[in-house]
C-alpha cells in the first residue's frame, strides 16, 4: 500500500480564497458615482472570489481521490475526516460573514447615511445599488453552502467506506467458503 497516509499532505488541500473586504472600502465613498462603481468592483471580486472558490474545492478533491486511492479506507478514515472538519470550520467562519444583509449592519448604515446627506434625494438610486449588494451576498451565501455541501458529503462517503471496509473484513472472515470462492 506504500507510506502511510498523513494530514500534512492534505494541509492547503481545501483552503478558502480570501474575502475581500467590503466595508473598509465602502467608507472612503463621497458621491453615488463611487458608490456605483465599488459595487460593480465588488461584484467582480466576488465572482472571481466564488470562481477560485470552486477551483480550489474540485482541485482538493481530486487531490484527496488520488491519495486515497493509494490507502485502505479505513487509514483514509483516521487522516481526512479531520482536514474535512477544518475546512468545514473555515466555511462557516466565511459564511457569517454573509449572513446578516449589509443593510442591517451598523457600519454600513452610517456610511449609507452618510451617503444619502451628501448626494441628496436619488434614494432610488441608491436603493438599486443596496438590491444589487444583497444580490451580490445571496450568490455569496449560495456558493459558500455549495461548497459546505460537497465537504460534509465527502466526508460521510470517507466514513461509509471505513464502515462498510471494516463490517466487509469481519463477515467475510466469518465465511471462509466466501472467500474461497472469491480467492482470497
Amino acid at each position: 500500500m506504500g507510506l502511510a497516509l498523513r494530514k500534512e499532505e492534505f494541509v492547503n488541500a481545501f483552503d478558502m480564497p480570501r474575502l475581500p473586504d467590503f466595508s473598509a472600502a465602502f467608507g472612503l465613498i463621497e458621491n453615488l458615482n463611487e458608490f456605483k462603481k465599488l459595487v460593480t468592483d465588488f461584484d467582480v471580486r466576488m465572482r472571481v472570489w466564488r470562481a477560485d472558490l470552486r477551483q480550489r474545492l474540485d482541485a482538493g478533491i481530486v487531490l484527496f481521490r488520488e491519495k486515497s486511492a493509494k490507502h485502505d479506507a479505513e487509514v483514509v478514515a483516521q487522516v481526512l475526516p479531520e482536514v474535512i472538519d477544518e475546512a468545514l470550520a473555515a466555511v462557516e467562519s466565511a459564511r457569517t460573514v454573509y449572513e446578516t444583509r449589509f443593510e442591517d449592519r451598523d457600519d454600513f448604515r452610517l456610511r449609507a447615511g452618510r451617503l444619502a446627506r451628501i448626494s441628496g434625494p436619488p434614494a432610488r438610486f441608491i436603493r438599486k445599488q443596496l438590491d444589487r449588494i444583497e444580490d451580490i451576498r445571496q450568490k455569496q451565501l449560495g456558493a459558500i453552502d455549495a461548497v459546505r455541501t460537497e465537504l460534509v458529503h465527502l466526508r460521510q462517503e470517507i466514513v461509509d467506506d471505513a464502515e462498510f471496509h471494516r463490517w466487509s473484513k469481519v463477515s467475510l472472515e466469518r465465511y471462509p467458503v466466501v472467500n474461497e470462492y472469491l480467492g482470497r
